[in-house]
């Protein structure tokens, strides 16, 4: 597989490009190319004249086409350019569908692409491409329940269109109320789909009272919806509150994701239309979109991205993240690093959890896909920054929110200091929240099929230097230990907790049970060679190993660590002994 991706802003810019990619298909034998063209709805007759272009000169290939507000071409945003990648197949399959919903029932056409589906073989991927009509897009994907769960759903909803001005394409068909399924598959091909949300929910939970239909809320805990905006947020009724409302959608989880849905228009009884669904009786916050942390959640997908080692890339990302990010935008796409990319910005972006289609707004979805087992090279992930950066356009909100709301915090914040985190002793997590965060890793792993491990250790004869030296230098070994874990563990994505007494859990994310090994054996050299404690004595550990199996549960991983560390102290103790897959 390889892709190449382009900015074409004149026609005469297509020809080379073509020409190269004919180049390179002829030259790797390429069994299929596959061709996206995105563009703005001013770019229109240009994406029209790309797209028989390259259908002239490439009669084979797949070609499809949305407008877009903004597009992506490795990590850069297009600006008035209209964004073409190609993307070239050895041993694998693109082909597409395009279901026009005013000439065919959405219901229908679900059912129509469900037996489509069910005829191919080898599906590792689905994108759908809709225009702006969510009760639609909804009535499709009802119809698509029998996707087997190992198939990669994602895409968004492009611009809405009009017969005069169709905006999602598949070869010489176009429509402007419909949608584009696009199917990836061989079995070959190797697909990962994640995403990145960042928003943070704020002050109380709340309940959606009475909806007029799915996307329209009347009220929130038995007030106009758009009460609940003027009062935390303290927004007046002649302000552009809309505006004003980018950086506070409603938070939800569904399917143990979280969700964000972003208000629209507003109407004169005080309900909401939003860009996303909601069940009368579900349970919302407001949520805070924080720049900061929506960089660093995007940053944290590089790690996943760079170890499936992706031969293509493609993203699919909502327009309030440009609004909100403005000149940062393009900071949260740096994972194009790893291989050429492209893809567009939506109004909503479409998700699968559980089994079940989810329309989002807010998210940044990564695709990784490559054809063949993943490189052996080693890739270097590059140093964490820091993205501080003051929003002061929002700060007069944000402190009307915090003054409206710390009366009704008071209560809970005493009720969460007597529930801390944190160890006292060693300042680790300590063991109700280390086996919560397990639990949540194992789970996200398991829904990634990506890799986890972690070590259990323990220090050995911790009872004789207590009894030997003291408890004051039993405390200090317990503290060492940590201060030991704490530089030997990645921030932000390893987790170090304290099980109690001289116990200790190290959760590794996506890590492979050979890394995890030789992470544990280099700990336990580490603390071998600090200073004797009090008295002369020297400290030394026995950790052992075990990386996650299909099927696991946050129990069963934690079993078998336990396990192999007790193995590590029948072998003679200052060891380290790895977990024994099950037979």
């Amino acid at each position: 597989m390889k892709e190449f991706s382009y900015v074409i802003e004149d026609i005469q810019e297509i020809f080379p490009a073509i020409y190269e990619v004919l180049s390179e298909q002829k030259a790797m034998q390429a069994r299929r190319s596959f061709v996206a063209v995105y563009g703005r709805a001013a770019s229109e007759k240009l994406m029209a004249k790309i797209r028989r272009a390259v259908a002239q000169r490439m009669p084979q290939a797949c070609v499809v086409g949305a407008v877009a507000m903004q597009s992506i071409v490795d990590g850069r945003l297009t600006d008035d350019g209209v964004a073409v990648s190609f993307t070239l197949y050895e041993s694998s399959d693109a082909a597409a569908w395009l279901y026009d919903f005013d000439a065919m029932d959405p219901a229908e056409a679900g059912r129509t692409f469900a037996e489509v589906l069910a005829s191919e073989d080898d599906v590792r991927a689905i994108e759908f491409i809709s225009t702006d009509d969510r009760f639609g897009i909804g009535a499709f994907f009802d119809e698509l329940a029998a996707v087997p769960d190992d198939v990669a759903v994602f895409g968004g909803i492009a611009e809405n269109g009009t017969e005069a001005m169709p905006t999602i394409f598949a070869g010489d068909a176009a429509c402007g109320h419909g949608v584009l399924a696009i199917a990836f598959s061989g079995p070959d091909l190797h697909v990962s789909v994640n995403s990145s949300f960042g928003w943070k929910p704020l002050g109380r939970v709340m309940t959606i009272t009475r909806m007029k239909d799915p996307f329209t809320v009347q009220s929130i805990d038995n007030r106009p919806a758009v009460e609940i905006y003027q009062t935390y947020l303290g927004l007046a009724m002649d302000e552009d509150i809309l505006t004003e409302m980018l950086t506070f959608p409603l938070f939800l989880h569904r399917n143990g994701i979280a969700l964000a849905r972003l208000p629209q228009t507003s109407e004169r009884d005080g309900s909401l239309h939003f860009a996303g669904d909601f069940f009368e009786g579900e349970r919302v916050q407001i949520a805070y979109g924080d720049p900061q942390e929506i960089l660093d959640t995007a940053d944290r997908l590089q790690v996943g991205m760079a170890a499936f080692h992706p031969q293509a890339m493609y993203f699919v990302s909502c327009v309030a993240r440009i609004l909100l990010l403005a000149t940062d935008t393009e900071k949260e796409l740096v994972m194009s690093r790893y291989a050429p990319s492209a893809g567009f910005y939506a109004y909503s972006e479409f998700l699968r959890r559980g089994g079940e289609f989810m329309t989002a707004n807010m998210t940044l979805v990564t695709i990784g896909m490559r054809e063949g087992e993943k490189s052996d090279a080693p890739v270097k992930l590059p140093e964490r920054i820091s993205h501080v950066d003051a929003r002061t356009n929002i700060m007069r909100h944000l402190v009307n929110f915090v003054q409206q709301v710390i009366g009704e915090l008071e209560d809970a914040n005493e009720r969460y200091r007597r529930l801390a985190r944190h160890d006292l002793l060693t300042g680790l997590l300590n063991r109700g929240t280390t086996d919560e965060t397990l639990a949540a890793m194992v789970d996200e792993a398991e829904e990634d099929a990506a890799p986890l491990s972690v070590l259990m250790m323990d220090i050995d004869d911790f009872k004789g230097i207590n009894d030997t030296c003291g408890h004051a230098a039993g405390d200090q070994a317990l503290r060492l230990v940590a201060r030991v874990l704490q530089g030997e563990v990645r921030d932000g994505f390893d987790v170090a907790g304290r099980m109690g007494g001289d116990e200790f859990l190290v959760i590794l994310y996506r890590t492979e049970e050979r890394e995890a090994r030789f992470i544990a054996d280099r700990i336990r050299k580490h603390i071998e060679s600090l200073s004797p404690l009090p008295g002369g004595r020297k400290m030394t550990t026995s950790i052992g190993t075990a990386a996650l199996l299909r099927g696991d549960t946050a129990q069963d991983l934690y079993k078998r660590a336990d396990e192999a560390l007790y193995a590590a102290k029948q072998s003679g103790k200052n060891a380290v002994a790895t977990a024994r897959r099950k037979s």
